[in-house]
């Protein structure tokens, strides 16, 4: 599952050591870090893989973090609210994966998929 949240880009998997709990893989330090204090778990730097910062999550506190994002939600467009909470180039980045979404909609390929 990926996530994007004011608080940062989360990539979540079902821990392999833990079926209980959820990786949580992160880009960026500071959106590990945030996750961490959120959910009271700490980050481990895993500079040899993909992502490079992980937390190991109870699958009942992700479930609660999400819960409480939503229901946190004060402001009516994403982007732009990114930019002002996490700086312009970070919003950028989300308006291009916003556009490859876009993409997805229009695309005669996909859209005559089903599930």
């Amino acid at each position: 599952m990926w996530v994007m949240t004011l608080d940062g880009f989360y990539s979540a998997v079902e821990s392999k050591d833990d079926p209980s709990c959820l990786t949580v893989r992160c880009r960026m330090e500071q959106d590990a870090e945030r996750l961490a204090d959120a959910v009271g778990r700490t980050v481990e730097h895993t500079p040899d893989r993909d992502y490079h910062w992980r937390v190991l999550v109870p699958r009942s506190a992700w479930g609660e973090y999400l819960t409480t994002v939503a229901r946190t939600i004060d402001y009516d467009n994403f982007k732009h609210e990114v930019g002002v909470r996490q700086g312009r180039r970070r919003a950028d980045v989300y308006g291009e994966v916003w556009a490859d979404l876009l993409s997805l909609q229009y695309d005669p390929e996909f859209s005559r998929r089903t599930v």
